[in-house]
């Protein structure tokens, strides 16, 4: 690099001096207009995440607590078809009728043998003794003082609905207790009705639920206690916790609803929405992890920043000297590499496209051969799709082939290939995968979609998948054969009712 200082001596040409002074001086105002500009985007970008996830965290609370809600009213309907059939003087201990108390426990047995979730049934009497319950056995038994009370003193149109903690439950287990008041037209208390469910049962539930990776979701009651959660602590459980914190405009509504950043009981920050179960002391929160769910927006703070730093540097550089040429060859290097992505790469997902799969599959089939390990090849296709762009518009169809290409790569390891075989059809090249392997990892990508809405403006579009499998060498000995065999599969799946996967089976 030639020496400017020598070649043009500042004391004899003042002029250029301030003209390098007004470059570098326009330079620096144009890189701090860019850094504002670039800040202020990331803040907008971090607010929509944000806000997208908010409405995600709060609308999983709230169906997971209307569902929780519906199976507290299908046991209430049962509770008040019981109490409808009985009346004061069948509310008494000990029955001097041997007839007439073995037809209160059938009574009580076929209701509760109609809800699953049902461990026990009893009748009381005014005193809160149990008059009557489904095996005949621990009638006499009398509730807890504190409890017998709450019952006497609850006026509201619902089941008395509580947790009651296994020292002070007459089973000795942690149980939700519901129950119903029978009173005289007076409004005087004379006894009841309650049902018994098992607080392993609500956790049971809460096991069924799919979760992202570092995700929770969590029941607790009006006085922070944590009666259920996933993924599950079980050392904090039945136990009052201080996070996830109901929030109190959520705490003191009928059914209010919330949202909080807050470290939750196992240390991780979490984004919650939270939804109280309407009529009932129990609150739903749904958490969504904070590292996850900003990682992308992570990552683009970071490629924006090094690419802000990169320029700034370069601007320094070519302010010095030759600033001009090594702008154009940065310029041709990123053509170049832009060429080559748009080569290889499907722009709308940033999948392989369909070419590097013809150059690929050849080399991961040799590679299987030459190892004696299998090759699963997948085919997976968006059912209905056409259906997604005709009511919804092709935008939201490339927002749900985005979609299903995250939840491809999120569930894949580094030596898997996953394309973009055309329109809504991929292909997964999976090596040393043996079947079961496959059809594992599919199905659950299948579930996740299912499960996963796409949210699009003011649409929420579920979609599922179809997919077929084919594996070397139990299913084809060449490369066509493996793609032809998982093409057979997929569209087996769509004969067959969609939303399933197929497996070739060697005739």
């Amino acid at each position: 690099m030639p020496d400017l200082s020598r070649s043009i001596p500042t004391t004899k040409q003042p002029g250029l001096r301030a003209s390098l002074l007004k470059i570098t001086s326009a330079l620096f105002l144009c890189f701090a207009l860019l850094g504002g500009w670039l800040s202020f985007d990331l803040y907008r970008g971090y607010e929509k995440v944000l806000t997208d996830v908010s409405y995600r965290a709060m609308q999983r609370s709230q169906i997971i607590g209307q569902a929780f809600r519906t199976e507290i009213l299908a046991a209430d309907y049962v509770l008040r078809d019981v109490l409808g059939r009985v009346q004061e003087e069948d509310l008494v201990f000990p029955d001097p009728n041997p007839d007439h108390a073995q037809r209160l426990t059938r009574l009580l047995k076929e209701k509760a043998d109609s809800v699953p979730d049902f461990v026990s049934m009893v009748l009381f009497d005014r005193d809160c003794v149990f008059a009557a319950t489904v095996t005949g056995e621990n009638t006499g038994v009398r509730s807890k003082p504190a409890l017998c009370e709450a019952r006497k003193m609850h006026r509201g149109p619902g089941p008395l609905v509580s947790y009651v903690s296994g020292k002070d439950s007459a089973s000795g287990h942690s149980v939700l207790v519901l129950s119903r008041n029978l009173t005289s037209p007076a409004g005087e208390f004379l006894g009841g009705v309650m049902s018994v469910i098992e607080l392993e049962r609500a956790q049971s539930r809460f096991d069924t639920y799919s979760l992202g990776a570092d995700d929770s979701v969590a029941m607790l009651d009006d006085a922070q206690v944590l009666l259920a959660r996933r993924p599950l602590l079980a050392n904090a459980i039945e136990k009052a916790v201080a996070t996830p914190e109901i929030p109190a405009t959520v705490r003191s509504t009928v059914s209010g609803t919330g949202i909080a950043m807050q470290r939750d009981v196992d240390g991780r920050e979490r984004l919650f929405g939270f939804s109280k179960i309407e009529g009932f002391p129990f609150v739903i929160a749904y958490g969504f992890d904070k590292a996850q769910m900003l990682q992308t927006w992570q990552r683009r703070a970071l490629e924006l920043g090094v690419g802000y730093l990169t320029l700034l540097v370069l601007a320094v550089l070519a302010a010095r000297a030759h600033w001009t040429m090594l702008l154009q060859r940065d310029e041709l290097i990123a053509g170049r590499s832009a060429l080559q992505e748009l080569a290889t790469h499907d722009p709308l997902t940033s999948l392989f496209n369909r070419r590097f799969l013809d150059g690929a599959m050849p080399r991961e089939f040799a590679r299987s051969q030459r190892d004696g390990t299998p090759l699963a090849i997948i085919m997976l296709d968006l059912d209905h799709f056409k259906h997604v762009n005709d009511e919804f518009g092709h935008a939201a169809g490339d927002e749900v082939l985005k979609t299903l290409a995250e939840l491809l790569k999120n569930g894949t390891r580094e030596s898997d290939l996953i394309c973009r075989f055309g329109g809504e059809e991929f292909i997964a090249i999976m090596p040393n995968m043996t079947t079961d392997q496959a059809l594992e990892r599919v199905e659950s990508w299948r579930k996740q979609l299912a499960e996963t809405p796409v949210v699009y403006g003011d649409f929420t579009i579920r979609v599922t998948l179809s997919a077929g499998i084919a594996v070397f060498p139990d299913h084809g000995s060449s490369p066509d054969e493996l793609l032809a065999r998982a093409d057979e599969m997929l569209y087996k799946s769509k004969r067959e009712g969609r939303n399933r996967t197929s497996v070739f089976v060697q005739g």
